[in-house]
């Protein structure tokens, strides 16, 4: 019906009108593909930018490594202190400056390395920004050297971009190990030199 009654119509047309609307056609088949075209190009432009900042973050630690290996970078020297650090407290003072909070702390078992023992506290964060995370992990690792995040594990937020659901993270510190423990455990305190 309605495949007929365009037919009629264009029965009904004189030449120059079916020849603009046979160029009209055209116009919007070709507008149509340009425009598909164009995304596509706009999206191969996106992920070349992506690979290229890929590559560059892969150049830089490629270049960290070799020099690294070839002895030449000097990183400070890491005093550990007589007494280990208080890690709720410092965890604590950290979270109130970046503006988070830490709901719970979960002490873990100590670990003895070498000469020193392990002191660590797992910790969940829940709903941060990836900035929040990023300033908050800097300062844990740069305030005190002897202060490390040895495990992290985050959740993204996928309905809001930038937001994290939860990130985990284990924080160590270290104290040097006691005297009767260096004597009960003497195959860790062997371990001194490596």
């Amino acid at each position: 019906m309605a495949l007929d009654a365009l037919r009629d119509r264009w029965e009904h047309m004189s030449p120059r009108e079916r020849r603009l609307m046979v160029l009209l056609a055209v116009a919007f088949v070709v507008s149509v593909f340009g425009l598909v075209g164009r995304m596509i190009w706009d999206g191969l432009d996106a992920i070349e930018a992506r690979n290229e900042l890929r590559r560059d973050a892969l150049r830089a630690l490629d270049t960290y490594r070799r020099v690294a290996a070839e002895g030449g970078i000097d990183e400070p020297e890491v005093k550990i202190p007589k007494e280990p650090v208080d890690l709720p407290a410092y965890l604590e003072d950290i979270a109130k400056e970046v503006g988070i909070e830490i709901p719970n702390y979960a002490p873990q078992p100590q670990v003895a390395r070498g000469a020193y023992d392990e002191i660590a506290v797992a910790i969940d964060l829940r709903n941060l920004t990836v900035q929040q995370l990023a300033d908050f992990l800097e300062k844990v690792e740069s305030r005190n050297r002897a202060v490390v995040v040895t495990q992290l594990q985050i959740e993204r937020s996928f309905r809001e971009e930038g937001k994290l659901r939860k990130a985990s993270m284990t924080v160590a510190t270290y104290a040097p190990r006691r005297a009767k423990d260096k004597k009960s455990g003497g195959d860790a305190a062997d371990g001194e030199g490596t």
